[in-house]
């Protein structure tokens, strides 16, 4: 029976799309067509420190096409980090927020393990772990829904609203709605 487009399967191995001649047999590795910096436009990527300490190869890059970098599309930006990342160190795309104040589409990063178990660092019996949005998240998070009235928080608004609540009749009451 013949091949039949509709029906064929695509075979991973590795993170790496694999060819087969038969359903068991899988052949040569494909690889993609490799991507290059600058030669497309429609989505700019700025290179951040971190993707530098993690990647030496990317030290090169930005030498040659620099800080910032061109793709004809976010995909193309990903597959250009995945074709880095087989070299050295992982890293990843991440969209600039909209209101960010640099003129890019994203950011070029490391790729961190969020599920980070050892200390960055010891001294004299105090750990210091590497601290990322998502911890900062959940810190502000478990802080305001604590249902306790976290001075960190009254102090904040007081100072956010300009005034000493202690200096009036009422006092200040947080409330939190999630």
């Amino acid at each position: 029976m013949g091949s039949d487009d509709e029906f064929d399967q695509l075979v991973f191995r590795d993170g790496r799309l694999v060819t087969t001649d038969s359903k068991d047999a899988p052949s040569e590795l494909r690889d993609p067509d490799p991507v290059t910096p600058n030669q497309e436009t429609g989505f700019t990527v700025e290179i951040k420190p971190g993707a530098l300490e993690v990647n030496e190869a990317l030290a090169d890059i930005q030498e040659e096409h620099g800080e910032i970098l061109s793709f004809g599309s976010k995909s193309k930006a990903e597959a250009f980090a995945e074709q880095v990342s087989t070299a050295a160190g992982p890293l990843r795309i991440q969209a600039a927020a909209p209101n960010d104040p640099n003129d890019v589409d994203g950011y070029l990063l490391a790729q961190y393990d969020r599920s980070v178990k050892e200390p960055a660092s010891t001294d004299d019996g105090t750990w210091t772990f590497d601290v990322g949005a998502n911890l900062y998240g959940a810190l502000g998070e478990t802080v305001v829904t604590s249902g306790a009235k976290p001075p960190a928080l009254e102090y904040f608004v007081k100072q956010d609203l300009g005034t000493d609540f202690d200096d009036l009749d009422f006092g200040l009451r947080i409330s939190v709605n999630c």
